[in-house]
């Protein structure tokens, strides 16, 4: 019987210490110049927002054109590819060439 009632004892005071702290934090108000504060702020974070929105949209336009540049470095490198192999195949033909074969062709190049 002893420990049921050092048992309840404690419990009592559990409960009176949580509604204490309980009833102390839920009667406070904000003060109004802290509403006016906390207004102020989630008025700068909505521009801030709206900005953010814009820089957004803008970093799409630029990446729209950066994708059409890369788009035409990849053009320019696979027309460079093409000429560099078709003057790779004409350097090795005039490995092959005599000597009738290149007067006739600087002949023929340089109208003489």
């Amino acid at each position: 019987m002893k420990n049921f009632l050092s048992t309840t004892l404690k419990v009592l005071i559990v409960l009176a210490i949580a509604y204490l702290v309980y009833s102390s934090f839920t009667g406070i108000s904000i003060n109004q110049d802290y509403k006016k504060s906390i207004d102020s702020l989630n008025t700068h974070i909505q521009s801030l927002e709206k900005k953010q929105d814009s820089l957004n949209k803008d970093i799409e336009g630029y990446q729209t054109k950066i994708d059409g540049i890369d788009s035409s470095i990849n053009t320019i490198k696979t027309q460079k590819n093409t000429v560099k192999e078709y003057y790779h195949e004409k350097i090795i033909a005039i490995d092959n060439f005599n000597h009738y074969d290149i007067d006739t062709f600087f002949a023929r190049r340089y109208g003489l």
